[in-house]
């Protein structure tokens, strides 16, 4: 089986399970068999992600994952936002944003806070001041212009639902490989969690291996050579997870290490040398 129908077969058996459950992927023989506490179908209460995007940051995303009649809050600071007027802003401190999941929307109440004191909560001194009462549906996102009367520049509130969605190497994100026996096959996404699908297309075990995605360094393995376990079998497939944005700044697959005290990659990598000389 070639390595695109190998992984295509593998989704098929995850699809519809992975927005709601973590995963834990073993071996059977020559066949990946991922084991996420089978069920056949996501639930009808799908949950779904009320995502608050500030203006001229679009990286930086607060996010509630809300299902229909659950109650959340999120406290954003006042250092989050653009002052528009700091007069009419006066001693404002934060924003407090309370959510109520709806059949196929999310209720939404925006309040001021004023004079909370950082790390101590409500105090007597605390005021509360209602900006509005808004409704979120999946793609009519909400603009709380009544900020803009207090002082704070409004933002975007938008509704999200946690769509799988196939990525494939080259084509949707770049790959840097320094290994000859480590790839990735493709990778899944959901929200910003990415799933990385890698193979070890060599005959030895994996013991360790090191990733980079833009600044974020992801090493897997610990214990030294002799000590470690198998992280992906010979031959098979594995897979790993990361919050960064792996279409932005893509995959460099930095070095691997197998069980027999081979390694492939960055021959000078500190952490390399660090690995082996706890064996």
């Amino acid at each position: 089986m070639s390595l695109r129908a190998s992984a295509r077969l593998s989704r098929l058996q995850i699809v519809g399970v992975m927005a709601v459950l973590g995963f834990g992927c073993w071996l059977e023989g020559a066949a990946s068999v991922c084991a996420f506490q089978q069920q056949s179908q996501p639930p009808a209460d799908e949950p779904r992600s009320v995502e608050i995007v500030i203006p001229g940051q679009p990286d930086s995303i607060s996010r509630m994952t809300v299902r229909k009649g659950d109650r959340r809050g999120l406290r954003l600071g006042r250092s989050e936002f653009r002052i528009l007027n700091p007069e009419a802003a006066g001693d404002f401190t934060g924003i407090e944003v309370e959510m109520e999941g709806g059949a196929d929307n999310v209720a939404i109440r925006l309040t001021l806070i004023y004079n909370e004191l950082p790390n101590q909560g409500p105090t007597n001194d605390t005021k509360e001041k209602l900006v509005g009462n808004y409704v979120v549906r999946a793609g009519e996102p909400v603009y709380p212009i009544e900020l803009a009367k207090l002082g704070v520049e409004p933002f975007e509130i938008r509704l999200v639902s946690p769509k799988l969605v196939d990525l494939l190497p080259g084509r949707d994100f770049r790959v840097t490989n320094q290994t000859s026996s480590l790839e990735v096959v493709g990778a899944w996404k959901i929200l910003d969690r990415y799933t990385l699908i890698l193979r070890n297309t060599s005959a030895k075990h994996v013991v360790a291996y090191k990733l980079l995605i833009g600044p974020q360094v992801l090493t897997r393995g610990a214990g030294g050579l002799g000590a470690a376990q198998v992280l992906i079998t010979a031959g098979a497939p594995g897979f790993d997870e990361s919050w960064h944005n792996l279409e932005r700044d893509g995959l460099t697959i930095g070095a691997v290490i197998f069980q027999d005290d081979r390694f492939e990659g960055d021959l000078c990598s500190r952490w390399i040398i660090g690995f082996i000389v706890k064996a």
